[in-house]
């Protein structure tokens, strides 16, 4: 569309030591006059985020999951059905794996 306007946002969340992340943005402009901005960040699950969470009696796995959710919920809110159902069952295997790495 002529004259249109949109940005791109590409948030990452790191979970363990051992995560990573790869983001290849691709945008495909066939306007000359379009306004197109791109921005990526990268978090990790920060101790004060724990601490919080389990110093009001949350577990560190409920915590984690929490804060996992909480990451995707705005991308939740805007996909259907079948993406929201496949992002909370990673978030829940989140849960689990963060569950058998603090045993």
């Amino acid at each position: 569309a002529h004259h249109a306007r949109s940005n791109v946002e590409c948030d990452a969340l790191l979970i363990n030591d051992t995560s990573r992340t790869d983001t290849y943005p691709y945008i495909e402009i066939e306007e000359n006059d379009a306004n197109v901005g791109h921005e990526a960040s990268v978090s990790k699950i920060g101790e004060e985020q724990l601490f919080y969470l389990t110093s009001r009696g949350i577990s560190e796995e409920e915590a984690m999951a929490m804060i996992v959710r909480g990451f995707i919920e705005p991308v939740s809110l805007m996909c259907n059905m079948a993406v929201k159902s496949r992002l909370f069952v990673l978030a829940w295997r989140v849960r689990n794996k963060a569950k058998r790495a603090a045993r």
